[in-house]
């Protein structure tokens, strides 16, 4: 990924494309803007208050139901 960005940075480029995916990753991975409590805080439902009746499966049960 590193040397994808520096591509970016050539003399035609100002840097704002590599700005904006570091931006990115710090709004997603250091801030928490990724988390259900943030999404909650938002006012944001989640899966399952939407659709009570769904029946899910993890992906443990998956993986055990197809290795069968």
């Amino acid at each position: 990924m590193t040397a994808k960005l520096a591509e970016l940075q050539g003399p035609e480029h100002d840097g704002s494309v590599a700005k904006a995916i570091y931006q990115y990753w710090k709004s997603w991975g250091i801030r928490g803007e990724n988390s259900e409590q943030y999404a909650r805080y938002l006012g944001y439902l989640s899966g399952k208050e939407l659709y009570p009746d769904l029946k899910v499966t993890s992906f443990e049960g998956y993986i055990k139901e197809h290795m069968k």
